[in-house]
């Protein structure tokens, strides 16, 4: 199974990081499972390129990194 998993402060709930939405459109299809693993912010309604096979994990950045790589 090919995954991607991508670490990001912010995509996609705020409103920076936009070229990443032009990426995943490229490679969603190339992946069978894309994790996105993201500090945990507010929810926005931004209109972002979510597809079928990607996953959001969110963290809390409290939590050490030893953690974070034990969650995954």
């Amino acid at each position: 199974m090919k995954t991607l998993i991508l670490l990001t402060n912010n995509y996609p709930q705020l409103s920076d990081e936009f070229f990443i939405d032009d990426e995943i459109r490229i490679i969603a299809d190339k992946f069978e499972k894309i994790i996105v693993i993201t500090n945990y912010q507010s929810k926005l309604e931004l209109k972002r390129f979510i597809p079928s096979n990607l996953i959001i994990k969110e963290y809390n950045n409290k939590i050490e990194l030893k953690d974070k790589f034990y969650a995954i």
